[in-house]
């Protein structure tokens, strides 16, 4: 099953490619969204496929992998501590994706660590990457002549609102793959244990983790205050982004969690 879980990257490469080549930042989220969705009907579909054919599950299974073991598997990294609004994103990513994040060091830099099967870290890689960039062209327009406690509370309540929106496009997914097995009760069940045994891949990544690594459980301070105006701005912003109508088609040292 190689070449589908190459495939499905490539759908998601190009889903949000498609947004490069013009629109709106809202169009350009509803992409990622929409690649989020393909992701999502994969992993039921993968997961069927093994319920379908027990005892023969190899061909489709992928085994959860330490990513902070290679060279370039850092999500993130920094010099300086890693900003709440990007770890919040990371966050929200890995657990709409079944994966497991980490904060950790790199030749003295900062990391943000991925634990996960491989292809939901790709996804969770895409969707980060352009996310990232998306949400800061979002903030230069609405931040524009405000402080910097503004723009990173701006980010975070966009993140907020995304988080949402995912959430309701899964329910949205998930029923849709129900309705179209609605007639076949056997199929049905396949299929709705599929989405079970899906919801649980952040736990099994978290598992893992916790038997590779010694986390310690840190909390990083900040004396700049909160400006919920701010973040209910940025929400509103988050708010047009549409999940339903697209317009186009990591390391050794101490380890943090939040």
């Amino acid at each position: 099953m190689e070449t589908n879980r190459e495939d499905i990257i490539r759908k998601i490469a190009a889903c949000l490619r498609l947004a490069e080549r013009g629109g709106t930042s809202e169009e350009a989220i509803a992409a990622a969204t929409a690649a989020q969705r393909l992701m999502d009907k994969y992993n039921i579909e993968q997961e069927s496929i093994n319920l379908a054919n027990e005892g023969h599950p190899a061909n489709s299974t992928e085994d959860i992998v330490d990513f902070s073991t290679r060279g370039d598997g850092e999500l993130e990294s920094g010099k300086n501590q890693i900003t709440p609004w990007k770890r919040k994103l990371a966050t929200v990513l890995c657990k709409h994706n079944g994966c497991f994040m980490f904060h950790s060091f790199r030749g003295g830099r900062r990391s943000i660590e991925l634990v996960g099967r491989p292809t939901n870290v790709g996804a969770v890689r895409y969707m980060y990457s352009w996310l990232n960039s998306e949400i800061d062209n979002f903030t230069k327009i609405w931040g524009a002549g405000m402080g910097h406690t503004w723009c990173q509370e701006f980010r975070i309540g966009v993140v907020e609102t995304l988080d949402e929106k995912l959430k309701e496009s899964k329910e949205d997914t998930f029923n849709e793959l129900k309705r179209e097995h609605g007639n076949n009760p056997h199929a049905l069940m396949i299929v709705e244990r599929a989405i079970a045994n899906v919801g649980l891949r952040a736990n099994e990544a978290a598992n893992f983790a916790n038997k590779m690594h010694r986390f310690t459980y840190g909390r990083i301070r900040s004396n700049r205050g909160t400006n919920l105006s701010a973040r209910d701005e940025g929400r509103f912003a988050g708010h047009s982004i549409d999940v339903n109508r697209p317009k186009h088609g990591i390391g050794g040292g101490k380890k943090e969690l939040e």
